[in-house]
């Protein structure tokens, strides 16, 4: 409050699109009677609402006068304080004698117990309450009353335009421009709409205008088409009859299945109450099972034979357990490693034949180191177990020493491509119980994949290149004698797996 009793502070409240703050001035409580009614009109108020309103502009000016005679009550009230006043305090006589109920069940139910009392005392009986004890704290009681009944006056009248309107208010100027603009948009396109529409409506009574004739005749024919109907109505009453019987008669049958579904469903616990108390054995031996299963597939995936023999590729050679097999006129490979390379993949393939309980033909290959050997075996008799004859035999390894080195070469290609014979025959054996495997590197005769076997100290690439491709091929039998080992241990654990 001012010094000249003029209010200063303004309400401010946050606007319902952008929330920014808006403040409210003291003339938004200080409409005149014109602008309230016109308010009125064009919010299309009840009689209840306007009231209300009414109430709380009263209310209001009734405090400020309360307030402004508080704060003047030193001096003396002007001539024009004192027709505001009188105005008034005509204005709460009228509505203490027409709307007593109204402001008893309503304002003071309905907004706040705080709500001053309507105060219609003379000017004399007022002046008697000022000089009470309790005079010193009423001024500031009442800016408080009235700050609350101002407040609640700027809430009641932005939800009603907000209830009209059927947008969220209050809003800021900017906010307001915007929807503003957006009303004109809609109006724009309803203008636009309604010139279509009436266009159109135009176009629809011209074709109305019919001769008298064809509508006679349109009744008639709209007339048969509703004895028709009727028809088809009486037909579809009959069928309504015939189908609720038959459905009396679904009724029927259906107590009788539920009674027979009940006796189902008794029987149904009994035998899931048996079936629990099994499936609880069945788990208990299954979860050993499956303990010994983990186990088993574990031993699978260990491959002895891979364990034993490393082939790996290294460079243009092909090595076994790091030894090198085959030599390079760049690279030169001592005989003593070659030796040892072959005295490996001699005893590969014979581990591999007895896995499989498979006997070579023509040759028995003879494991013994950096100095193996194979024979080509002749039988005395076609019989299987008969006595055989060692017709010839090869060394499978060379040395460069000496005065035999011919011979000694002749022999050593000998061995080789015997040895060469006895893995193709062994792919055969592999073939017949699958279809689908093939060496990677195709053997013809003395040759692999193209390339010689037989050592030739003018072309010792084309011989480690053989090796090298027998090497890969002797490696993917190793792996196929894994994969059908583990495929008869898998076979094994799923047909006990399958009594489940």
């Amino acid at each position: 409050m001012s010094e000249h009793g003029e209010k200063t502070e303004k309400f401010t409240f946050v606007c319902q699109d952008c929330k920014s703050t808006i403040t409210v001035n003291e003339s938004f409580f200080q409409m005149t009677e014109e602008t309230f009614e016109k308010f009125s009109k064009l919010m299309k108020m009840d009689p209840q609402q306007k009231e209300v309103l009414s109430d709380f502009k009263i209310q209001i000016g009734l405090l400020e006068q309360k307030i402004q005679r508080q704060e003047n009550k030193s001096g003396k009230i002007d001539e024009k304080d004192q027709q505001n006043l009188d105005e008034y305090e005509k204005q709460s006589k009228t509505i203490e004698n027409h709307f007593e109920d109204f402001f008893e069940d309503l304002v003071r139910t309905t907004f706040s117990s705080q709500m001053p009392k309507m105060d219609f005392r003379n000017e004399n009986e007022e002046d008697e309450d000022e000089n009470s004890d309790d005079s010193e704290g009423s001024d500031d009681d009442d800016e408080e009353v009235l700050d609350k009944t101002k407040q609640k006056f700027s809430i009641q009248v932005f939800e009603l335009i907000s209830q009209k309107i059927r947008k969220n208010f209050p809003l800021c100027i900017q906010c307001t421009i915007v929807f503003f603009n957006e009303i004109n948009e809609l109006i724009k396109d309803e203008l636009r709409q309604k010139k279509v529409y009436k266009t159109f409506l135009q176009h629809f009574h011209e074709k109305l205008n019919l001769d008298s004739d064809q509508i006679l005749l349109k009744n008639h024919e709209y007339e048969l088409e509703i004895e028709n109907i009727l028809n088809e109505i009486d037909r579809l009453e009959e069928e309504d009859k015939k189908i609720t019987k038959q459905l009396k008669k679904i009724e029927v049958q259906e107590t009788r299945s539920n009674q027979l579904e009940q006796k189902y469903l008794a029987d149904l616990r009994n035998f899931q109450l048996v079936e629990l108390v099994y499936e609880e054995d069945v788990e208990s031996v299954l979860m050993k099972m499956e303990y010994a299963q983990k186990e088993l597939d574990k031993l699978v995936q260990t491959s002895v034979i891979n364990d034993v023999f490393h082939i790996l590729s290294d460079g243009p050679f092909a090595t076994i357990n790091n030894f090198k097999l085959g030599k390079l006129q760049s690279i030169p490979v001592e005989w003593e490693e070659i030796n040892a390379a072959w005295g490996l993949t001699t005893l590969l393939i014979v581990v591999l034949s007895r896995r499989f309980n498979y006997k070579f033909k023509n040759h028995i290959i003879i494991p013994i180191g950096s100095f193996s050997r194979i024979a080509k075996i002749q039988k005395i008799n076609e019989k299987e177990n008969d006595p055989i004859k060692i017709k010839n035999y090869c060394e499978l390894y060379f040395n460069n020493d000496g005065l035999l080195k011919r011979f000694r070469i002749k022999r050593f290609n000998q061995a080789m491509v015997w040895f060469l014979e006895c893995v193709q025959e062994f792919a055969k054996f592999v073939n017949k119980s699958t279809k689908s495997f093939i060496f990677m590197y195709r053997i013809k005769k003395e040759k692999i994949h193209g390339c010689s076997i037989r050592y030739n100290s003018s072309n010792l690439a084309e011989w480690t290149r053989a090796l090298k491709y027998l090497l890969t091929d002797l490696k993917q039998l190793m792996y196929w004698s894994t994969c059908k080992q583990a495929e008869s241990i898998s076979s094994f654990s799923f047909s006990t797996r399958g009594k489940k």
